[in-house]
């Protein structure tokens, strides 16, 4: 067997490759490449292995040591709810324009504009859209201002963003990435493997993240707006618009579609992949900061975004501090249940149910990752095991070919309408709950939060 073999037994056949990349872009004779993007996007072999175990040993589906790989980042402070961290802010970048292409804040575009002005770096990872096909995610290393500003926007689809390390390599300087949580995973334990790597990527930049769609979830809206044939796609957006944005597609006829944020939410029910329900992390514990939507001041300020954004490491906090003394970003502290109220209903998904559901599928006998976090962020009721398994069974349901099938059926206005309500109620018990547990304050020595 080569090591790419191990990789495939006991990652990829188990259900539990994250899409990452990692494997392709850290292997030595490029012999993994990622088959089909648009379908599975799963990792394949086409040689020669050499053995370095490197594949397997980086991989970061199987098993993430959360405490080992935040401690060099000296963080001050700890949740059970959003990991090791230094300051929390609420916070939105000063220029308009920015803010007015961002999915929110346009934080994440405006520290990548800082660290590549300011020559902290040479260069960013982002997620943009092909030039010759725009409806297709594509990562890009990009070293211009006017690159980072048009690959602004969430991009909710599959992509294995590390694989980029196969570009890196080749290319000297120091980068910032932007990525998800689980893909920072796997860098943090290529940075702890291969120190040169650390100086090679600088900053890495975590969106929060509840859950990966497979593009299939794109691909059934353009079904849905009968759009045969992507190519006549000239312009698509996940989050365009006012805030919280709306997808969009513009043909090149001029025509246009549109469904609301929330509204395309629906998706999540029928095609998140499965190994995203036992993934605890949503808000990039391990990132150097972290940035996610500002939903305290929607109902208050509706069309304006802002970000909610968490400094973890030393570098981190500095990069953004000078971006506030740069006059680039506006922002005021958070309170740690501020924060967590904002993001209440995904943090309960994935600091309660996401162990629940870990420790379910251990007793039936499935794979599931090797996680520290696999302990719930306080004691759970026997009738929430009970709800994260009809969730588990439902989702398996509603991801089969004929449930989809029916989805098809049901117009996108009530979708609209049941998923935005949904959404709603969830929060505002999750907000209640959340919120009453989160005391702040800080133990004797100042290192780590404790919970009432």
């Amino acid at each position: 067997m080569t090591d790419f073999d191990y990789l495939q037994k006991n990652v990829i056949d188990r259900g539990l490759c994250l899409r990452c990349g990692e494997c392709v872009g850290i292997c030595p004779t490029d012999a993994i490449f990622v088959k089909d993007f648009a379908g599975l996007c799963l990792p394949a072999y086409k040689g020669p292995c050499v053995d370095c175990s490197l594949c397997y040993d980086l991989c970061p589906g199987d098993k993430v040591d959360f405490p080992l790989l935040a401690r060099e980042s000296h963080p001050t402070r700890h949740s059970p709810y959003l990991g090791d961290y230094r300051r929390i802010f609420y916070a939105r970048s000063t220029d308009p324009e920015i803010v007015a292409g961002a999915a929110s804040g346009g934080i994440a575009t405006e520290l990548l504009l800082h660290a590549l002005e300011s020559g902290r770096v040479d260069g960013c990872v982002v997620v943009d859209f092909e030039e010759n096909r725009p409806w297709m995610p594509a990562v890009k290393v990009v070293r211009t201002r006017e690159e980072i500003v048009r690959a602004a926007q969430s991009k909710y689809a599959l992509l294995p963003v590390a694989a980029v390390l196969k570009r890196l390599k080749r290319d000297r300087g120091r980068y910032a990435v932007v990525a998800l949580p689980c893909q920072i995973h796997g860098l943090r334990m290529m940075q702890q493997k291969i120190p040169l790597w650390r100086e090679r990527i600088k900053y890495m930049i975590g969106l929060y993240c509840m859950n990966m769609l497979f593009y299939e979830a794109t691909r059934s809206l353009f079904e849905r707006f009968r759009i045969r044939d992507p190519r006549r796609i000239a312009r698509m957006n996940y989050r365009a618009g006012a805030y919280p944005g709306n997808f969009e597609v513009e043909e090149t006829s001029g025509r246009s579609h549109r469904l609301s944020k929330f509204g395309f939410n629906h998706l999540t029910f029928f095609y998140t992949m499965p190994r995203c329900l036992t993934c605890t992390d949503q808000t990039a514990e391990l990132a150097d900061v972290a940035v996610g939507d500002g939903w305290k001041g929607i109902e208050r300020e509706r069309g304006v975004g802002q970000s909610v954004v968490i400094t973890r490491s030393v570098a981190g906090d500095e990069l953004f501090e000078s971006a506030f003394q740069a006059g680039l970003v506006a922002r005021k502290e958070l309170a740690l249940a501020d924060a967590l109220r904002m993001h209440s209903n995904v943090l309960d998904y994935k600091k309660r149910g996401g162990p629940a559901r870990v420790k379910i599928l251990r007793r039936l006998g499935r794979p599931v990752p090797v996680y520290d976090q696999d302990v719930p962020a306080e004691p759970l009721p026997w009738h929430r095991y009970v709800v994260e398994a009809l969730l588990l069974l439902g989702l398996r349901v509603l991801s089969t070919r004929l449930a989809r099938g029916l989805l098809r059926l049901v117009p996108l206005a009530i979708l609209d309408r049941g998923v935005t309500k949904i959404r709603g109620v969830w929060r505002y018990f999750t907000r209640r709950k959340i919120g009453r547990r989160a005391s702040g304050k800080v133990a004797a020595g100042g290192t780590r939060l404790v919970w009432g």
